[in-house]
């Protein structure tokens, strides 16, 4: 079964909003608090609370403790007007909660158009993945000769599969090039020395 995980940040135990609550509800109010979150977060940052008893059976807290907890956390524990959680057309949700799905939304769009990247074949790198951008990029930040030569080097270096070389590779088993890779200082070092040798 595949996990999902969201931040929490580290100062929550200072935040003027959860001292209130732990104030009435002390350390079962944080585990309320967290509960809740989990809950908000699985049903993508707007839980319905038309469906507080699906809320309750997930959390193990009692159905009317758990409508209390939560209007105190949206009217009582406040800071500036804004409560722990909000409840707006009938939905539960918060500020932070709704800022980390953005985030995550946002991360997964961009891991998800770079997956669908095109990558050109290099017939004579057999292990090496380059979009054609990348390609393009790399070529003008080095000059052909060296990249060339990187390429070569990189590639001879994948071949080996070393536990190291793998840390390199992707699910189709083949590396991706670098821009911080050391493959560049080497190959700098065999293009301006004829024949240099080099080594990892």
């Amino acid at each position: 079964m595949s996990k999902e995980y969201f931040s929490h940040d580290i100062g929550t135990l200072n935040n003027l909003k959860i001292v209130k609550m732990m104030n009435e509800y002390g350390f079962i109010g944080l585990g309320y608090y967290w509960a809740i979150v989990e809950e908000i977060y699985r049903a993508d940052g707007e839980f319905d609370m038309n469906d507080i008893i699906v809320m309750s059976k997930n959390t193990g807290i009692d159905e009317n403790e758990l409508t209390t907890f939560i209007d105190k956390c949206v009217n009582d524990y406040t800071e500036k007007g804004e409560g722990l959680f909000l409840i707006k057309d009938n939905l539960l949700t918060s500020a932070s909660i709704k800022k980390r799905i953005a985030l995550r939304n946002k991360r997964a769009a961009a891991a998800s158009a770079r997956s669908e990247e095109e990558f050109i074949q290099l017939e004579e790198f057999k292990n090496i993945n380059l979009t054609a951008d990348d390609y393009e990029k790399f070529k003008n930040k080095y000059g052909e000769e060296v990249f060339t030569k990187a390429l070569d080097i990189l590639d001879g270096w994948l071949d080996r599969s070393s536990s190291n070389a793998k840390k390199y590779m992707g699910k189709n088993h083949r590396g991706f090039f670098r821009i911080d890779c050391w493959v560049i200082t080497e190959a700098k070092k065999a293009v301006g020395k004829s024949g240099a040798n080099w080594s990892v």
